[in-house]
């Protein structure tokens, strides 16, 4: 009997034996299996963008991952690799503030966007738009249920998403030209076929949204509502003239020239004082410390100084030597009965002709076709008249064109 149990338990630890090696031959296949599929999934087998994996920093070590078509980032530091954001986006790109700072990666996918830090947490979550922009500073556009808003740099919020459209385009009025790119740090908010403006700084609106059109002008925000009438805020949020008149422009915060009742005067709000200029124009063009209506240049103090003009464009001039002249800021060109003169104050000499220029590109003579940027040149040096490069001057409002004379 003691025989027979000794066989019966022999053979049991046998069995044991058998089924505790095919367990472990079990364990080892399966985790080599599941170190095999952790592999492929950071070094997909799939075709990459030149065939090897898309390089996103160097010298952070990150990488663009694919695998069946959908993207995802990795870092690679060290031998030691980390999935940042798993590879199931349909497009995925980076941005940062600045060199050196921390990446940010925004990844798109079914036609929803989310933010991820480098750190791999998930910021920002299946929203409708999230672009990295700046306007004077640094802010994330976000959409939501189709509105938009604003988010500062560190996700805390400036506007909510509850706008119809927000612009970095704000547009400027110089030299009688409405075009133009202000990099002041506002920005124009559309809600209900209203504009406004806001600060990005603190997301303060400086002019509220009721209005149907707004320029931007020597420092001042000018404001017209449905029903044609005129007014100004300063980028502060003041309102510095009520939303009353028939036409408006200004040189700066205090001086304006304004239309009201079929009568126009130039309205110092420092010192008070108004000076009565003529009938009402709604073609108030300020040049420098000039202003043109009604074919007529009046100085800043409203004393007239010439008649029958047919066009005016500030210039800043400059000598031989390009420094600028004395009170290069006065001075302008006009055009009258076809001949073209530059004036500064009481001084008056003709130009045989003048040439202006948009965004650098297009620039034409009087009484000529469009010219190219070579041809232009080519007028310029045959003329004696130099153009400047090119720079930001346009972009900041400055919208000035500048040549030597003799």
């Amino acid at each position: 009997m003691n025989r027979e149990l000794k066989k019966v338990k022999f053979a049991l630890q046998s069995i044991g034996v058998v089924i505790f090696l095919l367990l472990c031959t079990g364990c080892s296949s399966k985790s080599e299996s599941r170190q095999n599929v952790e592999e492929n999934g950071l070094t997909p087998k799939t075709e990459n963008v030149s065939g090897q994996t898309r390089g996103v920093s160097a010298s952070k070590g990150f990488y663009r991952i694919e695998d069946n078509k959908k993207f995802g980032i990795i870092s690679d530091r060290n031998g030691s690799r980390k999935i940042i954001v798993p590879a199931e986006y349909d497009e995925i790109i980076w941005r940062n503030w600045k060199t050196g700072s921390d990446l940010y990666f925004i990844g798109n996918k079914n036609g929803l966007f989310s933010l991820f830090s480098e750190k791999g947490d998930k910021l920002l979550s299946d929203y409708e738009a999230i672009s990295f922009e700046n306007n004077g500073r640094n802010f994330i556009r976000i959409k939501v249920n189709g509105k938009y808003g604003v988010l500062s740099p560190d996700l805390q919020t400036i506007l909510p998403p509850e706008y119809d459209s927000l612009s970095n385009w704000v547009n400027v009025l110089a030299h009688g030209m409405g075009f133009g790119f202000e990099n002041t740090g506002h920005m124009v908010v559309y809600q209900n076929k209203k504009l406004g403006i806001v600060r990005l700084s603190d997301g303060k609106f400086v002019v509220p949204i009721k209005f149907i059109d707004i320029n931007y002008h020597n420092g001042v925000f000018i404001v017209e509502d449905d029903k044609t009438r005129f007014g100004a805020y300063s980028l502060s949020g003041q309102e510095l003239m009520p939303v009353c008149y028939q036409a408006l422009s200004n040189w700066d915060e205090n001086v304006f020239v304004v239309c009201e009742n079929d009568k126009c005067r130039i309205e110092d709000r420092k010192t008070q004082k108004k000076t009565e200029i003529g009938g009402a124009n709604k073609r108030l063009h300020v040049y420098g410390s000039y202003l043109l209506t009604n074919g007529t240049i009046f100085g800043k103090d409203g004393k007239k100084l010439y008649d029958d003009v047919d066009d005016a464009s500030e210039f800043t001039v400059y000598d031989s030597q390009k420094n600028p002249v004395s009170a290069s800021r006065d001075t302008i060109a006009i055009a009258s009965h076809g001949q073209t003169y530059l004036i500064c104050g009481s001084q008056k000499w003709p130009v045989k002709d003048f040439y202006t220029g948009v965004e650098g590109a297009e620039f034409w003579t009087s009484g000529s076709k469009a010219l190219s940027e070579e041809e232009a040149l080519d007028y310029c040096r045959k003329e004696g008249i130099h153009t400047l490069e090119y720079d930001e001057a346009f972009n900041l409002g400055e919208f000035k064109n500048a040549f030597d004379y003799k």
